[in-house]
């Protein structure tokens, strides 16, 4: 898994989402399935504030919980 961070609710550069959606994505998900690793995608981990203790926390834009990104992050969740 691929898992970018950011805070105050910020977002991924335009640049940045297409290079990930166009070359980055593709890539690796043929890699990993030819070396035979679970790869879970890119995402986003977005903060309301400065991080998990001061505000709301979403995954790929859906609000979490604290517990429930740990959950996921260490793959005993699936994805929201």
């Amino acid at each position: 898994m691929l898992a970018e961070e950011k805070t105050r609710g910020a977002e991924v550069s335009k640049w940045f989402a297409l290079f990930i959606r166009t070359i980055m994505h593709p890539a690796l998900k043929e890699y990993c399935a030819k070396i035979g690793i679970d790869y879970r995608g890119y995402h986003l981990i977005q903060f309301e504030h400065e991080g998990p203790e001061d505000g709301k926390i979403f995954f790929d834009r859906k609000e979490v919980t604290s517990e429930k990104l740990a959950r996921i992050l260490s793959f005993k969740d699936d994805i929201v």
